[in-house]
């Protein structure tokens, strides 16, 4: 996230080690912040839908895997390597 590339994704390969942030921001003229989507949604909840009455709350995801995006105290949880909620594997 920090460097803007996508790293390690099972459905974008072709994207390995390419710009991504730096590239859509170039062709945007804008700012670009990268997020898994998980954790937009759980952002997005937050700001504008269920989430946005309470400070801690917890979003799943189903889709090509399971995933989830946890916000404690307004703030999203990143675990070991930044992308996900998770303290070890």
């Amino acid at each position: 996230m920090k460097e803007g590339y996508v790293k390690g994704s099972n459905n974008l390969p072709y994207l390995e080690d390419f710009p991504v942030r730096e590239e859509i921001s170039r062709r945007m003229g804008a700012v670009v912040i990268l997020e898994n989507d998980a954790n937009a949604a759980a952002l997005g909840e937050e700001w504008m839908g269920a989430g946005r009455d309470v400070d801690d709350m917890v979003l799943l995801t189903l889709g090509t895997g399971v995933g989830g995006g946890i916000i404690p105290r307004g703030k999203v949880l990143r675990g070991l390597w930044g992308w996900r909620a998770s303290w070890g594997m």
